[in-house]
């Protein structure tokens, strides 16, 4: 706060005129700004961590609470961090109220809409040498696996060289919410 702390003279003066005064000092503190301004999405069976900020208040001393109700598996510490692994996304999204408290006892709050969507299923296949693909994506609503192509022949060739067990490209797939259902060739096909 600008020119804080302020120096405050206090004068009284009573019915005979006779005065009496007192000096006091007051500091201004900023307000208290929670952080971050958004969180990202937890995905069920996933583990979830983010580190809430805060700026502002006294400094020192911060505390952080919440009385909402967090998705089933998620905990939020006096310290900030808000992790776990979520069980469910029933009422998701949730509204999450992060008050924090400083040295002070001045609070500052941020409201955060929380979505917890459902997983994927199983692990992802990751493929051999020559085999070809498809990505099964999860459906909305968790109504089981949409058979929706994602072409990644080019990908598959050309990380035979940097790659043999396409590990990498398989992980990145899983990260986007995929499982690889691989074929090989014409014939056949195989998925968990």
């Amino acid at each position: 706060m600008p020119n804080s702390p302020f120096t405050v003279l206090v004068t009284v003066t009573d019915s005979d005129s006779g005065t009496g005064s007192l000096s006091y000092t007051l500091t201004v503190d900023p307000a208290i700004v929670v952080g971050p301004a958004t969180l990202p999405v937890a995905t069920v069976g996933d583990p979830y961590s983010q580190q809430l900020t805060v700026s502002g208040g006294s400094g020192t001393g911060y505390s952080f609470t919440t009385s909402s109700t967090l998705p089933t598996g998620l905990t939020l510490t006096t310290g900030g961090l808000l992790s776990g692994t979520p069980t469910s996304d029933a009422n998701s999204p949730f509204t999450v109220l992060v008050t924090v408290t400083d040295s002070d006892n001045a609070t500052g709050s941020l409201s955060y809409t929380l979505t917890v969507r459902s997983g994927h299923r199983g692990r992802p296949e990751y493929p051999a040498r020559g085999d070809r693909g498809r990505c099964l994506q999860p459906a909305a609503h968790g109504l089981g696996w949409l058979g929706h192509r994602l072409q990644f022949h080019d990908e598959l060739d050309a990380s035979h060289r940097t790659d043999p067990d396409h590990r990498g490209l398989a992980e990145r797939y899983a990260h986007l919410g995929c499982q690889l259902a691989l074929h090989r060739g014409r014939h056949g096909h195989r998925q968990r």
